[in-house]
């Protein structure tokens, strides 16, 4: 009766989480965002991202959004959508060498309308007042 305890005890410990995470993982390769799953959410996208520099720190950026689609809430984070400017800063910063803008056009195209990062710079971000030039207002 003790053994079948302890065995019950290494199934829910070990092998229900480890299901649980592969799941997960097969969600995300499978919507294409595979790329995630290697982000360490260093934040050096967001550090480099003028639309966090504008808003602040509580503004989710770039770093939100590989957070969101690991965690698989990408509903939270379509302010962020609207706002990129496609300047491709956030790919440059990271150490890692991760697209979060690959992501934000990807889950623009989900909603069924362009995502504002399809363009190629951020020049229209400019234009429109939704940020300043050189990161300022």
């Amino acid at each position: 009766m003790f053994e079948l305890i302890v065995y019950s005890f290494y199934i829910a410990c070990s092998v229900v989480p480890f299901i649980i995470v592969l799941a997960a993982a097969f969600r995300i390769a499978r919507t294409g965002g595979a790329q995630v799953l290697l982000c360490m959410e260093c934040g050096q996208c967001n550090a480099a991202c003028p639309v966090v520099r504008k808003y602040g720190p509580d503004f989710a950026g770039p770093a939100g959004v590989m957070a969101a689609v690991k965690a698989g809430t990408e509903a939270d984070i379509e302010g962020i959508l609207a706002l990129c400017t496609g300047c491709t800063l956030c790919e440059r910063a990271c150490p890692r060498g991760l697209s979060p803008l690959r992501e934000i056009r990807r889950l623009g195209g989900d909603r069924g309308e362009p995502a504002a990062a399809a363009r190629p710079t951020g020049e229209m971000a400019v234009e429109t007042g939704k940020i300043g030039a050189g990161g300022k207002t």
